[in-house]
């Protein structure tokens, strides 16, 4: 069954492509949320999953828990669900558990963005909310690009803007190059970056190379809708910045 669940089950609003703090199942009146969520049927055998520092250009980082069923009575998931798109979970076995027995859930995290996530996977049976599992992992290394996207007019005038570059963990970086190279290293007000020249992307997309760039993603007719461009830094740990280009019409 897909781990990303559109229907209405007892797993309240699931975003995907962000990572916002989700509201979560509705508590007892007059019961805490925290005691409420340690008494559900589903428990993590270890609690809050702590993953650490993760490196925000690294490859996915997977781990295996364990969940118990802490109730009385058998259970049965129906569906479950991360509320980001960075953590994915892969339930392992049979979806029905017996009272105290154990199953395996593979979590990985998906490297993207800056800063601290908390992230829960959550599961609802046949009856309503059965528990949830949070994992929790920091993002402070590397690069950044900032803004980290622009939206370029295929019909508009052509425009020369400027994308700034700063190491998360605060070192000084040195701008080396771009992949692709649309534009040039350095940026008008001196800070460490990259111009890049709308014209120059679209030249470049209008080649056969440019169209067979890996970070070219196409549209359903096979037009070019987002360049992912790569800022090279010195950076002794996560050098790239990625920077997005959405191509609108």
């Amino acid at each position: 069954m897909p781990r990303a669940i559109t229907a209405s089950l007892a797993l309240g609003v699931l975003v995907l492509g962000g990572c916002p703090s989700p509201p979560g199942p509705a508590k007892p009146q007059g019961t805490s949320r925290s005691a409420y969520l340690a008494s559900l049927p589903l428990q993590s055998v270890d609690g809050v999953v702590k993953f650490g520092a993760v490196k925000p250009c690294g490859d996915s980082m997977a781990r295996t828990i364990q969940i118990r069923n802490q109730s009385t009575e058998p259970i049965e998931i129906k569906a479950y669900a991360s509320n980001c798109g960075c953590l994915t979970a892969d339930f392992v076995g049979d979806r029905t558990m017996a009272p105290g027995e154990l199953r395996d859930l593979v979590l990985t995290v998906h490297p993207s963005g800056i800063g601290e996530r908390s992230v829960a996977v959550e599961f609802a049976g046949p009856t309503g909310f059965l528990g949830s599992v949070r994992a929790d992992y920091s993002l402070n290394g590397g690069v950044s690009a900032i803004p980290a996207g622009h939206d370029l007019l295929v019909q508009g005038a052509p425009e020369v803007f400027d994308v700034a570059v700063r190491a998360n963990d605060g070192r000084t970086v040195k701008v080396l190059s771009m992949e692709p190279p649309v534009g040039s290293v350095g940026t008008g007000t001196g800070e460490p970056g990259v111009s890049i020249s709308t014209a120059e992307i679209l030249e470049f997309l209008s080649t056969p190379a440019g169209r067979a760039h890996p970070g070219v993603t196409t549209g359903a007719g096979g037009e070019p809708i987002r360049l992912r461009i790569d800022v090279v830094t010195d950076h002794p740990d996560c050098p790239l910045a990625p920077f997005d280009v959405n191509i609108r019409k």
